[in-house]
């Protein structure tokens, strides 16, 4: 079996924990985790794959590694650290263009990402990245009915404002060239 990944900022996800219940349910305080053999990785790829500069990359994984291993400067005594501020960004716009410098470029979709830790967030950069695009906004909308009186008790549109995991939003705005990700095998037959 192949673990993958920096289990240093992979954590567990519990609802309502503390920090040491969190850390005692980590890969590394398994009882077998003695048994697993570690391979390091020199090289930071997916740095260097961001960075064009080389120089810029070697010191943002240096100083990712420095986080990772507890060993960054913190603020005043306290757990916060202080972010260099090239690497800081102050607007959705300025997010965008460094990591999408040129958006026709459909290359740009399969080495890049923007991660966000909400939804909200991801949804406030798309919505930015699909205003951004050339091209006609087509608009999709869910279903607005109900085939039944049950779920009747609940407003349509207070519905069309819940965005559960794994489904999409109630209002899709796409164009043509925007790169879309099925996570699911919807329709084989019509190739989705």
């Amino acid at each position: 079996m192949l673990f993958g990944g920096d289990f240093r900022q992979v954590l567990p996800v519990l609802r309502h924990a503390e920090r040491a219940k969190i850390v005692r349910m980590t890969i590394k305080r398994w009882k077998e985790w003695r048994k697993v053999r570690q391979l390091q990785l020199l090289d930071n790829m997916c740095v260097r794959r961001v960075y064009d500069d080389p120089a810029s990359a070697d010191r943002f994984a240096a100083w990712l590694l420095r986080v990772g291993d507890g060993r960054e400067t913190t603020v005043q005594d306290t757990d916060l650290i202080r972010v260099p501020s090239d690497m800081i960004v102050h607007s959705i716009a300025e997010l965008v263009n460094s990591v999408f410098p040129d958006l026709s470029d459909e290359r740009l979709y399969v080495n890049r990402a923007i991660l966000a830790p909400k939804n909200d967030d991801a949804d406030k950069v798309n919505d930015f990245v699909v205003n951004q695009l050339t091209g006609t906004i087509c608009e999709y909308k869910s279903v607005e009915s109900f085939d039944t009186n049950e779920c009747a008790q609940y407003p349509i549109e207070y519905l069309n404002t819940l965005t559960p995991p794994g489904i999409p939003p109630h209002r899709l705005r796409l164009k043509v060239g925007y790169p879309v990700i099925l996570l699911r095998n919807l329709n084989a037959d019509d190739g989705l």
